[in-house]
């Protein structure tokens, strides 16, 4: 019955899609049909679809005007007199023929449906504004370590308000931006940061990293405070006892304040703040207050609901330090004369200590004056030398395999401003830990743990499921599908969200796995509780029609600008073609839209109308914009061109076309096979 209701809901959404891209064709066509009859063109055919070898579903004539609409859903078409010669290659000589009107009026025909496409934006965009949008804060979640916004001194928590200036920034104009800038181009980025009083101004240039589609600064989006609907709490593996009941909590909601077991709860107003509480009540029990969602039925109510202390899991390993990979220039790291490639061989006077506690340990110490010793590479021999650094009051930001951008991320430390590799080399074993007990020894290197098969929320097993397979090493340059491949603290985090079970870890030069199961720690707590909220989103209000038109006209100069940016980062090689959207996908992306709710879908529909008014005015024939550039060649020579030569660019353009509409589609198919659409 699940999969029946699902199924028409689909078919509904299928049904919007195709009435909304009908809609935006015609009206495309419509713009060359009403200028052509404003020139008195004799117009034979109007149609919505091909009808080509006969495909039409339904049809009428009304006057002179065939209307229709064909079989083959790829688009619409005016047909007008003189547009092509008769079959004996003659060209109509009646003044009411397209061929026989000026160029003026010519160019003015065939820009008609370009002219109302950009008109129907405005109108989408501005009825959107009128109607009230959502849109993603451009707040920072996480900064990927040694990213450019890594190395610019961007830190979480942080909202960008302006880019070059322009202050009407949300994330995904932020994206745009970002994805489209040129090689060697340097952003303005204007950065309000919590407890800072000034907007604070950072130049970063975008890069294309890695298998990245286009340039990127390394940034997430933050998550906000509102509940999933299904999901409140998934169960980290280290909890004390059990996580709230989702029956004790309304089913969607949001976190307005919290704070330690029987004390006064904080009012917290985003994600950032309610993380610092948790962190600095990491070893209490924690009382979240939640208010029930507006979208829910009835009264709106609120509960108090307690979260149990969560304990980092572990096998008793203290892995080896490996080498600082990045530096945030002005942070403690940079001041203290830390260098990229060094090793911290001791904190605090302490040579034994736990890298991947160097994080707790670092804030424990800001702004005190703390020993630190690095091994430095000094003519290809390694010295040691002694630095002072003082750590800033920057809390570490504990991860779940979930929120882990990349597993071969090198661990970041966020109070000494510094982001360091930790080697899967043993460096000491816990008395009577699993590792001890299952005979690991300082000097093993683990190249791979195996994860069993995730069961379903409701403790069942999936039978779909599979065990996962974590390989610690660098990625090779062809990887394996089933192979997940990670740094320690890549897979350290994995530990903490999936259920205390039996792992399978294999040590380099060792054949035999050895099966073990992490412990709790029961000095070393997880500030993250399994709490699972949804990315910050926003309500923009209705705006009145004035501002409304404003936002609306800037909506679409933004999508016209941008499709040019696009179409020339192509062209250098700075984005990939995967960011091309064929027909299957533009489908796929639609049906999303649709069940989004209207006001998405017509939003989306505004970027397909600009989307197509662009892309019909290059000039590639036989493409308006194509036929526009015969015309002004015509009209530069004083003459027509050779049918000869309008021949050979006619097919070429087809040709081209058709080639990138071929590619478009197979790539999309295997995109969207492949689960990356």
């Amino acid at each position: 019955m699940e999969a029946v209701t699902g199924l028409f809901g689909w078919i509904i959404d299928l049904v919007k899609v195709v009435i909304g891209l009908g809609f935006v064709i015609f009206i495309h066509e419509l713009g060359h049909f009403l200028a052509a009859k404003w020139n008195n063109v004799k117009v034979e055919k109007f149609f919505l679809g091909f009808d080509f070898f006969g495909t039409r579903i339904w049809s009428f004539k009304y006057g002179e005007t065939e209307y229709g609409i064909g079989g083959i859903p790829l688009g619409g078409y005016v047909k007008m007199l003189g547009e092509e010669a008769n079959e004996n290659g003659e060209k109509s000589t009646d003044p009411r023929a397209f061929n026989n009107k000026s160029a003026g009026a010519r160019i003015v025909i065939l820009s008609a449906g370009v002219v109302m496409n950009i008109i129907l934006g405005v109108v989408i965009f501005t009825a959107c504004q009128m109607i009230g949008v959502r849109e993603i804060p451009a707040k920072i979640g996480r900064v990927i370590p040694g990213s450019p916004a890594y190395d610019a001194g961007l830190r979480s928590g942080d909202e960008i308000v302006s880019i070059d200036g322009r202050t009407d920034v949300h994330y995904n104009r932020m994206r745009l931006k970002v994805s489209l800038s040129r090689s060697g181009q340097i952003l303005d980025f204007g950065v309000k940061r919590p407890h800072v009083e000034d907007v604070l101004h950072l130049p970063i240039e975008a890069k294309r990293q890695g298998k990245a589609g286009m340039p990127t600064i390394g940034v997430t989006s933050a998550e906000g405070l509102n509940f999933y609907k299904d999901v409140q709490w998934i169960e980290p593996s280290g909890m004390e006892g059990t996580a709230p009941a989702k029956d004790s909590l309304p089913p969607m909601g949001t976190i307005v304040a919290a704070g330690p077991k029987g004390s006064s709860l904080v009012p917290v107003k985003s994600a950032f703040e309610l993380q610092q509480i948790l962190y600095d009540n990491r070893d209490k029990p924690i009382d979240v207050q939640v208010e029930s969602s507006a979208e829910e039925k009835g009264p709106k109510t609120t509960t108090t609901a307690t979260i149990p202390v969560n304990h980092v899991v572990d096998f008793g390993l203290r892995m080896t330090p490996g080498t600082v990979k990045a530096i945030q220039p002005g942070s403690p790291a940079d001041k203290a004369g830390i260098k990229v490639g060094d090793r911290i061989v001791s904190f605090d006077g302490h040579d034994d200590y736990d890298p991947m506690k160097l994080g707790d340990d670092a804030f424990g110490q800001a702004d005190k004056a703390t020993k630190l010793t690095v091994e430095r590479a000094n003519a290809g021999k390694p010295e040691r030398v002694e630095l002072t650094v003082t750590p800033n009051a920057l809390r570490p930001y504990y991860l779940t395999a979930q929120a882990l951008t990349d597993l071969l991320e090198p661990l970041d430390i966020p109070a000494l401003g510094l982001a360091v590799d930790v080697e899967p080399k043993v460096a000491a074993v816990a008395e009577n830990s699993p590792a001890a007990k299952a005979g690991i020894a300082p000097g093993a290197v683990i190249s791979q743990i195996t994860f069993p098969p995730l069961k379903k929320l409701d403790g069942t097993a999936d039978p779909k499921a599979k065990p996962k397979v974590v390989d610690l090493g660098a990625m090779p340059e062809k990887p394996e599908k089933s192979v997940s491949y990670a740094q320690w603290p890549g897979a350290f985090w994995m530990f903490q969200s999936v259920p205390l079970e039996d792992v399978t870890i294999t040590l380099k030069d060792n054949a035999k796995p050895i099966k073990l199961r992490a412990e709790r720690d029961p000095r070393w707590f997880n500030p993250d509780r399994g709490l699972q909220t949804m990315q910050d989103i926003r309500d923009v209000p209705p705006q009145p029609f004035g501002a409304a038109l404003k936002r609306g006209t800037d909506e679409t100069y933004d999508n016209v600008v941008s499709i040019y940016a696009m179409i020339r980062s192509l062209f250098v090689g700075r984005v990939s073609t995967s960011n091309l959207a064929g027909l299957p996908r533009i489908v796929d992306i639609a049906t999303q839209a649709a069940k989004a709710g209207f006001v998405t879908l017509l939003g989306f529909l505004g970027v397909l109308s600009v989307n197509l008014a662009v892309l019909n005015f290059l000039p590639i024939p036989p493409l308006d914009g194509g036929q526009i550039a015969f015309i002004i060649a015509e009209k530069v020579r004083g003459k027509p061109l050779k049918d000869s030569t309008l021949n050979v660019l006619l097919i070429g353009g087809l040709v081209l076309v058709l080639s990138l509409m071929a590619f478009t589609i197979i790539q999309d198919v295997i995109l969207l096979v492949l689960g990356k659409g």
